[in-house]
């Protein structure tokens, strides 16, 4: 059943891949949790041990690659991908490169993906998300500890971002991810103190939200590579891989409508993505139940029984 639904994941996170956007992190999940097999026996110290080995290694690498790169002069890596003019162009090239890079970004970034899988593997053994009422000591040291130092790193962040060199981008990642890692923490621990308090009161609309991840993760993949890549409204910013222009220097040509999408545009259309998935989610799950991603991932790895089940509950 775990591998069942693995290659389920696997296959939808090349469709994604290969069809949508270069940036899909499904198919990265889908190998990689092939490691929680053998340390399925683990304790939950076990694993916390194991996740903050890995973790540490992890950052500390790229907290090394950015001294090293302190020297380096010319522009930061943007990490945005060379896109072609049509949509059947870039397929074709999503096609070609998904498995080597399926295979490099799996290597790169594993140790990390690894540690957070057992740090949510530790949780689910000590019930921390479901019984949060036996864990409020817990609860507000993480609430404390991260968000105390996540917020520091995410605006150390946001100064990196509007840095050009190559020793900025290069810090980034390791503060992005260790940064995006210590507030996600607080934030179990605010809501879990809140949920153990019969508290949460409006929190709980973003419930909907969060049954419906998977669907809502593909969904905002579609509408924001509508709005910015090339074959579609083309609002991206010198994305379209081709000759400069003259006078241009490094760059190429701008392709989009807009003179500008700045960070603050940018940043305001995501979160109205974001927040308007939320109304769509309950309405969703009002009506079936649950999200057509997660119902197709249900339906090939349970086959007939998950029909069986529904019509034996109706």
């Amino acid at each position: 059943m775990f591998l069942r639904r693995h290659a389920a994941l696997l296959l939808i996170g090349a469709a994604h891949y290969v069809l949508v956007w270069h940036g899909d992190i499904i198919s990265n999940y889908a190998v990689l949790a092939l490691a929680l097999l053998p340390v399925a026996h683990m304790t939950a110290r076990g694993l916390l041990r194991l996740a903050g080995v890995l973790g540490a290694w992890w950052l500390g690498l790229g907290l090394l690659a950015a001294l090293g790169s302190a020297s380096q002069t010319g522009p930061r890596f943007t990490s945005l991908p060379g896109l072609l003019p049509t949509y059947a162009a870039n397929v074709q090239a999503r096609t070609a490169e998904f498995g080597p890079l399926l295979l490099e970004g799996s290597l790169f970034n594993g140790p990390w993906l690894l540690a957070l899988f057992f740090l949510g593997a530790a949780a689910a053994k000590t019930s921390l998300l479901t019984r949060p009422d036996e864990h409020r000591p817990l609860l507000r040291r993480l609430a404390l500890g991260g968000l105390g130092v996540g917020l520091p790193l995410g605006l150390g962040l946001a100064y990196l971002n509007t840095r050009p060199d190559v020793a900025a981008g290069v810090l980034a990642l390791p503060v992005r991810m260790g940064g995006g890692l210590a507030g996600a923490l607080g934030y179990v621990g605010v809501l879990g103190l809140l949920a153990a308090s019969g508290r949460l009161g409006a929190w709980r609309l973003f419930a909907a939200s969060g049954r419906m991840a998977l669907t809502n993760y593909l969904t905002q993949s579609v509408v924001m590579t509508l709005i910015f890549y090339p074959y579609a409204l083309h609002q991206g910013f010198g994305w379209v891989s081709g000759t400069p222009a003259a006078g241009a220097g490094e760059a190429f040509p701008y392709s989009g409508e807009f003179a500008v999408w700045g960070a603050a545009q940018t940043l305001a259309l995501a979160l109205l993505v974001g927040l308007a998935q939320v109304p769509l989610s309950a309405w969703w799950l009002a009506r079936f139940g649950q999200g057509p991603v997660e119902g197709l991932v249900r339906r090939v790895v349970y086959g007939p029984r998950v029909r069986q089940n529904r019509a034996h509950d109706g």
